[in-house]
């Protein structure tokens, strides 16, 4: 175990992004080091992560509070004794020795050619991840929308993408499905094309089980034959990520759980998800199967996964890589 004190004598104002400021900062330096992630480098990843956070608090908002790099390391200067030698710099060294095209054909998205990109060749260069979005968010601020506004439009998941597609340095789609599917587009192959029209690829496809058919569970539902029905749901998923050349299928299971202790029998249904999830593995292996993890949900106040060891010990008994 690394332990990182935390900075002292901030003047905390807003804590809003403060984590995520932290995540963020502790990425950034991890993808810096080129000798390896060592328990001082892990501590200095933490120091420069705890910075970024510290400062976050110090301004009200959650974006507009992301300090810049200079400011953390002065604090870093200041709280940790960093030398003004010392910096936190990834922009030469984001692959480590690895291949570019190998790197980002193993990011989401799946394969991608730099004409793929909504970004500059030169921005490119410096920067190989993929900023993404959930095609969901395309519904809000109607009154930004450039094309045509009329209501049919603004619900077409056509028009969505398009939309998507004017916003500088996005290259990446998250699907719902089904909801995304089925009526809006006559084939996956044709969403495909949707997206290569606006420089986009495919994220990964993120199941929203319908809660007509799965509000008392989808994975976990009493019913075998309904467990079996999202299990099948889940691989329509997985064979639609695949012809859309991404690699991964989110599963949000947001019915799978419970609202009080004792309420369902646990081991059964633990056991319901290991056979759920090793059967799409077994028919689907070139596809990653992630579980959004929400230790509650508006759905169920406690989902059948509900802590970051419980997940070790899940992704132990599914047994599939």
């Amino acid at each position: 175990i690394i332990h990182q004190p935390a900075c002292q004598n901030i003047d905390c104002i807003d804590e809003t992004g403060a984590g995520d400021c932290y995540r963020a900062a502790f990425a950034v330096g991890l993808t810096a080091i080129n000798d390896g992630a060592g328990e001082d480098n892990i501590k200095r990843c933490m120091q420069f992560a705890s910075a970024a956070g510290a400062l976050a608090t110090t301004r009200q908002g959650a974006v507009p509070s992301i300090p810049s790099k200079e400011e953390v390391i002065e604090l870093c200067q200041v709280q940790f004794g960093w030398t003004k030698d010392e910096n936190i710099d990834s922009s030469s060294n984001h692959n480590n020795g690895v291949d570019k095209d190998t790197t980002l054909r193993q990011l989401r998205g799946g394969d991608r050619t730099d004409q793929q990109y909504n970004v500059d060749e030169a921005e490119e260069e410096d920067f190989p991840l993929l900023f993404g979005s959930r095609l969901n968010s395309m519904k809000d601020r109607p009154e930004l929308w450039e094309a045509d506004d009329s209501t049919d439009s603004r619900s077409d998941m056509s028009n969505w993408i398009h939309r998507m597609g004017t916003i500088r340095g996005l290259g990446c789609v998250d699907f719902n499905y089904p909801q995304h599917f089925h009526k809006h587009f006559v084939s996956n192959a044709e969403a495909k094309k949707t997206l290569y029209k606006q420089n986009l690829v495919a994220g990964a496809v993120c199941l929203r089980y319908p809660s007509s058919l799965f509000v008392r569970g989808a994975m976990m539902h009493p019913d075998p034959a309904l467990r079996q029905k999202a299990i099948d749901l889940t691989m329509e998923a997985a064979q639609t990520a695949r012809e859309l050349d991404c690699n991964e299928v989110v599963i949000w299971s947001a019915y799978d759980g419970y609202d009080y202790p004792f309420q369902i029998n646990y081991d059964e249904n633990w056991q319901h998800l290991i056979d759920a999830f090793q059967q799409c593995c077994d028919a689907y292996p070139d596809i990653k199967f992630s579980l959004e993890f929400k230790p509650t949900d508006e759905n169920t106040r406690f989902f059948c996964v509900p802590s970051t060891g419980a997940a070790l010990l899940f992704v132990n008994e599914v047994n599939r890589s």
